[in-house]
This record gives structure tokens, sequence and C-alpha cells, in this order.
């Protein structure tokens, strides 16, 4: 009896550990009036320690809108200023370098705002009073508008296809994190490649494809991309091809697909050479 006992308060122990893993900030370890004075002392160093995490997570929401204020204005003038001095440049190696830099600041510029928006919903991660029908195929169509420029100067095209579909989300979210596969797929694409970018819907689901023409993605990338475990917004190592990167543009993505009760499956291309990212959401009927 006195072995059960133990075990039912490890389990309760770790139940309580997992909701707070999975998002539920407001988790602490309540055992049974029976449970041991062992176990009441390590219940009050957990739950101790659960609240000390939650009071840093909230400071973390609070300094990222700082950051988001503070960075706001650096961004928007070291951008203007980069590309005026773009325009007056005739063709050269500084040139080509002020493109990458102004399409690295938009980047960062859109990373740190929805680490914002990330931010903000970490402490009430089921809470989705702020969604809406959001239409899968007029996010898309942006996402293709915003990357063209991008796409045709590297004599690629993202080929947009499928009868869409409507799911319930936040349109600027999933506009950032579709984008973020299609901008990793045309990096990892040779010149001149199509990348594909496929929105189809059908008996409650809503799938997004990213199918591009790359060398494939390494196990590790790939495996932390589709688990279930907490997103880290910490980098891990890129493809190793051209354009380099952190992966934390993929790890947005996840944030925000997983935000939206999303299923991430990756794999190679069925059609040929590539890496195929494939996103099930729930889709809404009617």
């Amino acid at each position: 009896m006195f072995k059960f006992a133990k075990r039912r308060d490890l389990e309760t122990i770790n139940r309580s550990l997992q909701e707070f893993r999975s998002g539920n900030l407001s988790s602490r370890v309540s055992l049974d009036a029976g449970a041991g004075r062992e176990f009441q002392d390590i219940q009050n160093q957990i739950n101790e320690t659960l609240e000390r995490a939650e009071e840093l997570v909230e400071s973390l929401k609070s300094g990222t809108l700082v950051l988001i204020h503070e960075m706001k204005y650096p961004f928007i003038a070291s951008r203007s200023w980069m590309v005026r001095a773009r325009n007056t440049l005739p063709d050269s190696i500084l040139r080509d370098e002020l493109d990458t830099l102004i399409a690295q600041l938009d980047e960062a510029r859109a990373t740190t705002e929805v680490m914002a928006d990330i931010s903000l919903q970490i402490a009430s991660r089921h809470d989705r009073s702020n969604f809406s029908p959001t239409d899968l195929a007029q996010v898309c169509e942006d996402v293709v508008l915003e990357l063209g420029d991008f796409a045709r100067e590297r004599g690629q095209f993202i080929r947009l296809s499928g009868s869409g579909g409507v799911v319930f989300g936040r349109d600027h979210l999933l506009l950032v994190a579709i984008r973020n596969l299609v901008h990793n797929a045309c990096r990892h694409s040779p010149d001149n490649a199509v990348v594909d970018l496929i929105c189809n819907s059908w008996g409650g689901v809503a799938a997004i494809e990213v199918r591009d023409m790359g060398a494939g993605m390494p196990d590790e990338v790939s495996d932390e991309i589709t688990s279930d475990r907490s997103t880290l917004l910490a980098p891990f190592g890129s493809r190793k091809t051209e354009g380099g990167g952190l992966g934390l543009g993929l790890r947005l993505s996840k944030a925000i697909f997983k935000r939206h009760l999303a299923r991430i499956e990756i794999g190679d291309r069925p059609d040929g050479q590539g890496t195929l990212v494939r996103v099930e959401l729930p889709a809404l009927q009617g």
C-alpha cells in the first residue's frame, strides 16, 4: 500500500509538470493530504520553481514588447537608409550586399514581431478568443506576392495551386508561418527552380504543402519541427546549402502552426528531388 501511494504521488507530480510544459503555466503540484513528508517537501520545492518560471515568462512577455517598441524605428530608419544607398549605387558587389542586408533586416523585423505576438499568448495557450475564420487561399496569395521579387531575383517561380480552405486562426500569424516555409524552400532550391505552394481542404482538414527542389533537410531539423515537444526559440544548425540561416524561422513556423492545432509532416517530395513540408489544420465547414 505504501509503494502504491508513493507511485501515485510521483504520477501526480509528473502530470503537473507535463501540464506546465504543455503551456498551462498556472499548473502546480497538488498531492493528497496523506502524502508523506518527503513528498510534501518535493511538492513545495517544485511549486516554488514553477511559480518563479511563470514570473519569468511574464517578464519575457513584457520584455519582448519593450524590445519591439525600441527596435521598431531603428529597423525602419536603417532599412530606409539602405534602400536609398542601394538606389544610388551602380551594379556592384556592394549593391548586392545591401540587397542581402535589406532582406535580412526585413526578416529580423518580422521575427521580432512574431515573437512578441507569441509571447503574449504563452500564458494563455488554449485561449483562442482572438481567432477568426481565415481564408488560407488569400494568405497563400499574399505569401506569393511578398516573396515574388525574392524568387525572381533567383530566377525561381513560386507556383500556387489548390482549392484553398478556411480555418480558425489569425491571418497575420499564418502569413508569417507559411512565408517562412516558402522562403526557406526558395533559399534551399537551385536557381531557376519551381517552388510549389499547394493549399487544399477536404473532410474537415485544410492542408498546406510546400515543395522545394533542394538537397533535403537534415533529420535533426525535421525531427525537431515535426515533434510534439515544446518549441524552443533557439537556433539549430541550418541545412548546409546556400544562404545559411539559424533555423529560427522554422521554429517560429512550428510555434504558430501548433498554436493553430496543426500537424506537421516533413519528407521527400514524391515527384522528384526535394523536400515536402505538409501542414494539416482543422478546417471550418460550410
